[in-house]
């Protein structure tokens, strides 16, 4: 397990990175205003409840693969919550950019997603297809 999240966190740190570098270029070429100023924080929340989502997802498997369709259910249900917490905040204190945003956060969060489902679900074939 311990190698399968070493993995998993390089890749995830390597499409923050791209995700960044694509932020700092939208900010040069697009005019102010254009591109959220939350955006790095953006990548910041999104790596890090990715990283201990998937940690979780990881154990379970290990512990009771039966489990795993339960907890992962459960675990996009609270990243959701978090996600639109963190979004209501955000519109209620800040009042400008919000459309650049939340479509920031939005595309964010779908190429954030489907990388953990498919990198889980990799993860998790080759874990039952051991046993």
């Amino acid at each position: 397990m311990k190698k399968k999240y070493q993995q998993f966190i390089i890749r995830l740190t390597i499409l923050s990175l791209i995700a960044g570098a694509l932020v700092y270029i939208a900010v040069r070429l697009f005019p102010p205003g254009s591109v959220s100023p939350a955006l790095p924080w953006i990548i910041v929340l999104l790596f890090v409840v990715t990283a201990i989502v998937h940690y979780i997802l990881l154990r379970i498997t290990l512990l009771n693969p039966r489990k795993f369709v339960g907890y992962f259910m459960l675990t996009t249900f609270v990243k959701l919550m978090i996600y639109l917490i963190v979004m209501i905040i955000y519109v209620f204190n800040v009042k400008e950019g919000l459309l650049a945003f939340v479509l920031s956060f939005f595309i964010l969060y779908i190429i954030y997603t489907v990388f953990e489902v498919v990198t889980i679900l990799s993860q998790t074939k080759e874990q039952t297809g051991k046993k």
